[in-house]
């Protein structure tokens, strides 16, 4: 005969206790429970007194103070898309630059989870838009230069 250690106890165990009776051949276990789930029909109400729930003692909250949802802080996602259109459409492109750096300020800021998710796309559009109007800016400033070499020659 071999014995087991029960880590629990820390003693060695020799095989059943002595304390749990034994079934005799005439003694019956209880029924299990019925499967509600298989049969498609809800299981009975609890008895008075006893709270309803997945498990003995739930009473239908979580312990503890209510979470509180915090509301990111806004981000310049909005000031960014305007300064790039008005750059773009009014000042020949002179705020572009600006919204474009604005934009990706804002972007980040969305990333880092301290800006709504909403303002994402906002935020995408003032950049690639700055974009545009910083690459018109380019192109005019070397027209001028190129324009300015041709006629000094």
């Amino acid at each position: 005969m071999t014995s087991s250690f029960d880590p629990f106890s820390g003693k060695p165990n020799d095989g059943p206790s002595d304390d749990a009776p034994e079934p005799s051949s005439g003694q019956a276990f209880p029924a299990p429970p019925p499967d509600y789930i298989s049969q498609g029909t809800p299981p009975p109400p609890p008895p008075p007194g006893q709270p309803q729930g997945p498990y003995p003692g739930w009473s239908g909250q979580a312990p503890g103070p209510a979470p509180v949802y915090v509301k990111p802080s806004g981000t310049s996602a909005g000031l960014a898309l305007g300064l790039s259109i008005v750059g773009l459409l009014v000042c020949g492109g002179l705020l572009s630059p600006v919204g474009m750096i604005m934009g990706i300020k804002a972007r980040n800021q969305i990333d880092a989870g301290m800006g709504n998710p909403a303002d994402r796309g906002m935020a995408t559009a003032a950049f690639i838009i700055g974009l545009i109007g910083t690459v018109i800016i380019g192109l005019l400033i070397m027209f001028f230069f190129i324009g300015v070499a041709v006629a000094g020659s």
